[in-house]
């Protein structure tokens, strides 16, 4: 579900898979294809495929009805993240230990908070994916953000769960920077 709220704040929901899919392990990509087809058989999405990633993603009623009820915010580029605690990210759940975060695609302090999350990561990339996000924080208003991010994406596949949060607001902090 975390996936179909995801797809439903892109504007772009195929670029986003097409990152996604970029340089994923044979383990993270099969997982991925099966959120797509899970969210496909319980009547979210209809998607369509073309060199092995997704070309079209189309969304029902279902999908938005879900969206609404979750209560899901974006407000002027400002995501809410509900409770992100022990490397665990559970988007609009309720949990004794609720910390609030709100993040502001414009504010570095993103990067701070993403190495929280990375610094519970107990797998052997864990290195690999702190230095990414701080490769990112060191060029978050240059233009190279944009390749850092790539980057960041292919080192962290494996905990998109724990990063998806952060994904619509660098999306957009990239892409910001890569055209100026």
């Amino acid at each position: 579900m975390d996936l179909l709220h995801q797809l439903l704040e892109e504007d772009n929901p195929v670029e986003y898979m097409r990152v996604l899919f970029k340089g994923l392990d044979h383990k993270s990509d099969s997982r991925l294809r099966t959120m797509m087809r899970d969210l496909k058989e319980k009547g979210y999405i209809i998607n369509s495929w073309a060199d092995n990633v997704p070309y079209s993603i189309e969304f029902n009623e279902k999908a938005y009805a879900v969206n609404e009820e979750s209560g899901s915010e974006m407000k002027n580029g400002t995501y809410i993240i509900n409770n992100i605690t022990n490397g665990n990210a559970n988007i609009n759940s309720t949990d004794n230990s609720v910390r609030n975060t709100n993040i502001s695609y414009n504010d570095a302090e993103i990067f701070e908070k993403m190495l929280e999350v990375a610094s519970n990561i107990t797998e052997e990339n864990k290195n690999d994916v702190i230095m990414a996000i701080e490769d990112m924080k060191n060029y978050y208003n240059k233009p190279s953000l944009k390749e850092k991010y790539y980057k960041f994406i292919e080192v962290a596949a494996n905990h998109m769960a724990l990063f998806a949060p952060f994904i619509p607001a660098l999306t957009e902090m990239a892409m910001h920077y890569s055209i100026m």
